[in-house]
């Protein structure tokens, strides 16, 4: 199987991806690049909830069983650092290294979630494809939770030359052109940019 993570930096794999490699699979879950752009797109605005890119966070999976709006509302996002889930007029948006027990009840005809964090609970109540969700986060629970996550890495850090970090973040931005935003901008500063002072039109020399 191809890795859904193909997009992802040369790097060790978070916690989150290699639980997500193990144990997410079925219908309606999706993991890495294999989550489709439109249905990402939809449990977003349905969960009010996503990675968060400013501080480098990101997507892990998606288990998206009914993303209409409202109290039918039933979905998980996993990023590599929080679950984000909502079912059941539940709603959980919470970090990993928070969480302290997670178990599951087979009910009938629905399942129900139960994951315990530091000082909060939730039930997750009728979430479909809870085995895959409880297996996920109880290998989480079984990991130091100094591990469980990696540290917040911002895409910039603002500095006195560029005190909002919008040139080091586009400068971060991928592109293939070897020249970076900053330097280019220097240069059309130093050439004047095509806005060079007009010069006139050569004038003749006087008849005597």
């Amino acid at each position: 199987m191809a890795d859904p993570f193909r997009s992802a930096p040369a790097a060790a794999p978070t916690a989150a991806q290699s639980f997500a490699l193990q144990h997410l699979r079925g219908d309606n879950v999706f993991v890495g690049a294999q989550i489709p752009a439109a249905k990402w797109r939809r449990a977003i605005a349905a969960l009010n909830g996503g990675p968060d890119p400013t501080a480098g966070e990101t997507s892990v999976a998606l288990v998206a069983s009914d993303l209409a709006p409202g109290p039918n509302c039933n979905g998980v996002v996993l990023t590599d650092r929080r679950i984000i889930a909502r079912s059941d007029e539940a709603f959980v948006d919470a970090r990993y290294d928070e969480l302290v027990e997670a178990r599951g009840v087979k009910g009938i005809v629905f399942d129900d979630l139960f994951l315990h964090f530091q000082g909060r609970a939730f039930k997750l109540g009728g979430l479909q494809a809870m085995g895959p969700v409880l297996a996920f986060v109880q290998a989480m629970c079984a990991t130091h939770p100094a591990y469980r996550a990696a540290p917040a890495a911002p895409l910039t850090t603002p500095t006195a030359d560029d005190p909002t970090g919008a040139l080091g973040a586009r400068a971060a931005l991928p592109s293939s052109d070897p020249r970076s935003p900053r330097s280019s901008t220097s240069r059309r500063g130093r050439s004047g940019g095509g806005c060079s002072r007009p010069t006139g039109p050569p004038t003749s020399p006087r008849a005597p």
